[in-house]
This record gives C-alpha cells, sequence and structure tokens, in this order.
C-alpha cells in the first residue's frame, strides 16, 4: 500500500510500519519522506521518529530542496546502518 495511488492508504502503510516497531521498515519510510502529498510526509517522518528517535532535520512542511537535503541525510543514515548491519554479521561466529 506503500505505492497506492491513494494517499490515505499510504498514510495508513506508513503508521502501520511506524507502529510494527521493525528498524527494516526504515528505508521504505525514508523513501515516503519525499511523497508528493504533505500528510504521507508527515506521518512517515512521525513514524521514523517513533523507530529511530531522531528526525535528521526534516520537516515535511519545508520547502522541497530543505526536504531534500534532510531526505539525503536519512539515506546516509540507511546505508551507514546497513553497512553496520552487515559488518556484524560478517564478525559473528
Amino acid at each position: 500500500m506503500l505505492e497506492s495511488r491513494l494517499p490515505a492508504e499510504r498514510i495508513e502503510a506508513v503508521v502501520a510500519l511506524g507502529n510494527g516497531g521493525d528498524p527494516s521498515s526504515v528505508p521504505a519510510l525514508v523513501e515516503r519522506l519525499e511523497d508528493e502529498d504533505p500528510a504521507v510526509r508527515f506521518y512517515a517522518i512521525l513514524a521514523l521518529e517513533r523507530l529511530t528517535g531522531e528526525r535528521r532535520g526534516y520537516d515535511y512542511r519545508a520547502p522541497i530542496d530543505r526536504r531534500r537535503a534532510a531526505v539525503l541525510r536519512w539515506r546516509a543514515y540507511v546505508q551507514q546502518s546497513a553497512t553496520h548491519a552487515k559488518d556484524n554479521a560478517s564478525a559473528a561466529p
């Protein structure tokens, strides 16, 4: 439902991911930070904050250039988290 053409369905999916408590949903939520609908973006940042405790300077109402800068920070966080998880997995016996 994250890709639904209906904003209400995208919101429902974002809220479910945020309530699910699964950190593996962070990358999908980061993608919703660029949603065309401001309500979807609002719920996406709330879900990310719930999962990570952070906003990384993201404001769903900000002009697109400021939002994009924050999305880049979120993508770097996702990349760093994936690298860290991969390193931990390879270090395990």
